[in-house]
C-alpha cells in the first residue's frame, strides 16, 4: 500500500509514469513503420503481419494503461495536473492510431507477396518514408522533453509529407487508365501507401500540436 499512498502525495509520478509509458509507445510505433516500410521494400515475408500484429497489441496495452492511470489519478486528484492529463491521453490516443496504419501497410505488404514496384516514384517514396521517420524523432524529442521547437519542426515535415502524397495522387488520377495489369497493381498499392504515408505524418503532428498548441486549438496548425 505504500505505492499507493505516495501516489496520493505526490501525483507528479503518475504523470511521470504515464509519459514514459507513451513515450514507450511511441517508441514501438516507430519500430512499427521502421520495420514494415523494410518488408514493403526490401524483404516481404509471410511473418511481418503476424509480428506487426504483435507489436501493435503492445502499444494498445500501453495507451490502455495510460488511460486508466489518468482517470484514476483525475478521481483521486481533480484538477491536479489537468492539462498534462488531457494532453498525455490525446497523444497516447494518436500513436494508437500510427500503430494502426503500420498494420494497414503490413497487410498491403501481405496481399502484395513480393517488392513493390513503383518505377520511377520508388526513389522519392523512399524519400519522404526518411521524412516521417525524422517526424517521429522530433515527436519523441517534443512529448520527452515539451520542446515546442520540436513541434515545429514536425509540423513544417508535415507540410513536407502532405504536399508530396497530395502531389503524387493528383499526378497518378491525371495519367487516366493504362492498360498493363503490372500498371494498374504498382498504381493501387502506390495510392494506398501515399494515404497510409500521409495518415501516419498527420497523427504524429497532431502530437506535436498538443504540445505546442493551447488546447482548444488542438489539431490546428499556428
Amino acid at each position: 500500500m505504500t505505492g499507493f499512498f505516495e501516489k496520493l502525495l505526490n501525483p507528479q509520478n503518475t504523470i511521470d509514469e504515464c509519459r514514459a509509458e507513451t513515450l514507450e509507445a511511441l517508441h514501438l510505433s516507430q519500430e512499427m513503420y521502421y520495420q514494415v516500410l523494410q518488408a514493403l521494400h526490401d524483404e516481404t515475408t509471410e511473418q511481418v503481419k503476424a509480428r506487426m500484429k504483435r507489436m501493435d497489441g503492445d502499444v494498445n496495452r500501453h495507451q490502455k494503461t495510460v488511460r486508466q492511470k489518468i482517470y484514476r489519478h483525475l478521481a483521486m486528484s481533480p484538477g491536479a495536473d489537468l492539462l498534462a492529463s488531457l494532453q498525455l491521453h490525446d497523444i497516447v490516443n494518436e500513436i494508437e492510431r500510427v500503430g494502426d496504419y503500420s498494420k494497414n501497410i503490413a497487410e498491403l505488404v501481405d496481399m502484395l507477396s513480393g517488392p513493390v514496384d513503383w518505377g520511377p516514384r520508388e526513389q522519392g517514396m523512399r524519400d519522404i518514408h526518411r521524412v516521417v521517420l525524422q517526424m517521429f524523432d522530433e515527436t519523441f524529442v517534443c512529448v520527452e522533453q515539451d520542446d515546442k521547437e520540436a513541434g515545429r519542426r514536425c509540423d513544417e515535415l508535415y507540410g513536407q509529407v502532405a504536399r508530396f502524397c497530395d502531389g503524387q495522387l493528383e499526378e497518378i488520377v491525371s495519367e487516366g487508365e493504362e492498360d498493363s495489369e503490372r500498371v494498374r497493381r504498382s498504381h493501387l498499392s502506390l495510392v494506398l501507401m501515399l494515404r497510409y504515408t500521409k495518415r501516419v505524418a498527420a497523427h504524429l503532428r497532431n502530437t506535436v500540436l498538443t504540445i505546442t498548441n493551447p488546447y482548444n486549438r488542438l489539431g490546428y496548425s499556428g
